[in-house]
């Protein structure tokens, strides 16, 4: 899987001036999440005092759907799923990432990782068929 990683801040830290932070990787076990929490100073997951600053995400578009406060156990998840795709589906996910289908929100990408069946992916062709002048791109036809 491509890297997925998220800078995590104490926001109430972060407002009175003080950078308290750190990097998290994903997917990331319980002990992994704690120890990162411990050391921005939040001690539950629950917090609204948690915000991301920045995302380091192999896969273009994912990082721009994912919002300052996403919610770690939705990061961690959509995480374990991507882990999870078959070289097939990872491209199927990318490809309809880029075109925007279910890209608004972490919600929707786990969404999406689940209905990935209902892609097809194209390979570029170069023409359309019975059209000399149009190229085509490699594409993503939805069923």
């Amino acid at each position: 899987m491509a890297e997925f990683t998220a800078h995590i801040a104490n926001l109430g830290k972060y407002n009175a001036g003080v950078l308290a932070d750190t990097t998290l990787s994903f997917p990331a076990t319980t002990e992994q999440v704690q120890a990162a929490l411990g050391e921005i100073g939040i001690d539950r997951l629950f917090s609204s005092e948690i915000v991301i600053l920045d995302y380091n995400i192999g896969i273009k578009g994912v990082a721009r759907a994912l919002g300052e406060y996403t919610h770690i156990d939705e990061l961690n998840y959509l995480a374990s799923r991507l882990e999870g795709l078959d070289p097939e589906d990872m491209g199927k996910f990318i490809a309809a990432v880029e075109h925007g289908e279910y890209a608004g929100s972490a919600e929707q990408l786990i969404n999406l990782t689940y209905n990935l069946y209902r892609y097809e992916l194209y390979p570029q062709t170069g023409r359309y068929p019975g059209d000399s002048s149009e190229a085509v791109e490699p594409g993503l036809c939805r069923h």
